[in-house]
């Protein structure tokens, strides 16, 4: 048996000349920790460990050291490219898209085989690769997502897209390419904790019209970082502009974009954490942004999310509700881990949801049928403790601050449902009009308001009485409406206009009309 402190000689001399890193390095530390054959006992003598210890302990180094050589040169053909190896990973994340900035919608299709992150002595790290397929004529606007992986933290020089082939959508034939893979030089640093977003903006190409263009060569530029705003702001999720709005309250304008997944759709504000939680649409992925730095902090791709319309934080369970439009089900996550805890089958296309922390149940109204689930979260699992049908087609949901009772739109009928938490019943209706979307209250409770999208207004009125206060008009169908306590203001977002109504209820009627980005969605604020 070789002795102790020998071994951990050898060990150190293999970690120095092949690790690249000097500090913070997961593989090193695990190795060094196994570099220990023998344990104390409490006696004094050593207890031998086993030869499955003494091997892993031995060989493992000596692996560990042939896979951190080699080096990458380029650009060229991808014949020309050097060995690969890898780095070992962390606790860090990049998140990699594209964008297309060519003023000119090329019908092309761009295949990437994959993404390696580039390192300063010429090393490369794969990532895997979200989406393999770019329809160039489809990005006109927006982005889509390529890679989402976990990397050791430290610096970087770049990354290289290894491309397959481009072909055009009208005739299906291969273009020319001008090589087997694209080189980005850009020199970046992913911290520990954090999410590192690279947008990679292409300036194209091509020999011949967009039709008929004979060669493509993508040049690729990375999207540059803006600065974060301080102070109270409220957030727009623009659904066609792949990024969210970032809204200074004082102002009243966009002071900053934060570029967030190919169609952001669904916010979810944690006060408590001071986590904005960001739903995208189209490609089932969840990010979660500090509302403090406004900077991305993960991105989790899920399988089998089928359009997240709606994020609903259950803080006093540190859990997520995510409604999920296209699968029927509700998602509960942990807010910290994004892990799916549990999956909750609602009935068809459910739109929204709401949480009652004074009796612990969540709401999940549901549009095909008209139904509303009660979920019991003092239950584990969590489960649908009832149902009940309310009025055709509901669309919006809003609970009162005494969380007592629970208020419900219906774009297919003229009445609006009031309905009883304590009890778990419908109290009564109230006539509204046709064509009632998304809901909001004031602090007082004695103020609902409520987007009309057939007359484009929005209604002020008591829900217990029917009395309407006044009606504003919108230029346009409202989306999404929040009253915003601090100010006493409402907020709606106009898709049609790309952008923000702000109301005072006070003169009843806009003060403010803020252009955000195109079709915004969602809206939540930073308290």
């Amino acid at each position: 048996m070789l002795k102790r402190g020998v071994i951990l000689g050898l060990f150190r001399k293999l970690s120095i000349s092949g690790c690249s890193k000097t500090s913070g390095c997961k593989a090193c530390e695990d190795f060094r920790n196994e570099a220990y054959f023998s344990v104390r006992r409490s006696d004094g003598r050593r207890a031998q460990r086993s030869r499955r210890v003494f091997f892993n302990s031995l060989i493992l180094p000596i692996l560990f050291l042939l896979a951190c050589s080699g080096q990458v040169r380029g650009p060229g053909t991808e014949g020309e490219m050097g060995r690969k190896t890898f780095i070992p990973q962390g606790t860090s994340q990049i998140v990699v898209y594209a964008r297309s900035e060519s003023p000119v919608v090329l019908p092309l299709v761009w295949e990437i085989r994959k993404i390696a992150l580039n390192l300063a002595d010429g090393r490369q790290v794969d990532l895997p690769a979200s989406q393999t397929s770019l329809s160039l004529s489809a990005m006109r606007g927006g982005q889509s997502l390529l890679a989402i992986s976990e990397v050791a933290t430290g610096s970087y020089a770049g990354l290289t897209l290894f491309t397959r082939e481009v072909s055009s959508e009208i005739t299906g034939q291969p273009v020319s390419l001008g090589g087997s893979f694209v080189t980005v030089e850009h020199e970046f640093s992913v911290v520990g904790g954090n999410s590192k977003t690279l947008t990679l903006l292409m300036d194209l190409e091509y020999a011949g019209s967009p039709e008929t263009a004979q060669e493509f060569i993508p040049v690729l530029t990375v999207e540059p970082e803006e600065h974060a705003p301080a102070g109270k702001v409220v957030y727009v999720a623009n659904e066609q502009s792949s990024n969210i709005s970032v809204i200074d309250k004082a102002s009243k304008h966009v002071v900053y974009n934060v570029l967030v997944g190919t169609e952001p759709y669904a916010l979810g504000a944690d006060q408590r954490r001071r986590r904005l939680h960001i739903g995208d649409r189209k490609d089932g992925v969840l990010y979660e942004m500090d509302m403090v730095g406004n900077r991305l902090v993960k991105a989790t791709e899920i399988d089998y999310v089928d359009e997240p319309v709606h994020i609903e934080p259950v803080d006093e369970e540190d859990m997520l509700m995510v409604v999920n439009y296209g699968s029927n089900s509700v998602y509960l996550m942990d807010s910290f881990s994004s892990r799916i805890m549990e999956t909750i089958d609602v009935s068809e296309d459910p739109v929204d949801a709401v949480y009652s922390s004074l009796y612990n149940l969540g709401f999940v109204l549901s549009k095909r049928w008209g139904i509303l689930s009660v979920l019991d979260f003092s239950t584990r699992p969590v489960m649908v403790d009832t149902t009940f049908r309310v009025e055709r087609e509901p669309i919006g949901l809003a609970i009162d601050d005494t969380e007592e009772w629970l208020f419900i739109s219906s774009s297919g009928s003229i009445d609006l449902t009031v309905f009883e938490i304590r009890r778990l019943g419908v109290e009564s209706t109230v006539t509204v009009g046709l064509g009632a979307g998304d809901l909001a209250f004031d602090p007082s409770g004695r103020r609902l308001y409520i987007c009309m999208m057939n007359t484009n207004e929005i209604l002020c009125m008591d829900p217990f009485t029917g009395v309407m206060s006044f009606r504003v008009p919108l230029p346009s169908t409202p989306g999404k409406i929040m009253f915003e306590k601090d100010e006493k203001q409402v907020y709606v977002t106009v898709p049609e206009h790309n952008a923000v109504a702000v109301i005072d209820p006070m003169t009843q009627r806009i003060e403010h009309w803020i252009e955000t980005g195109h079709s915004p969605s969602s809206i939540a604020v930073r308290l």
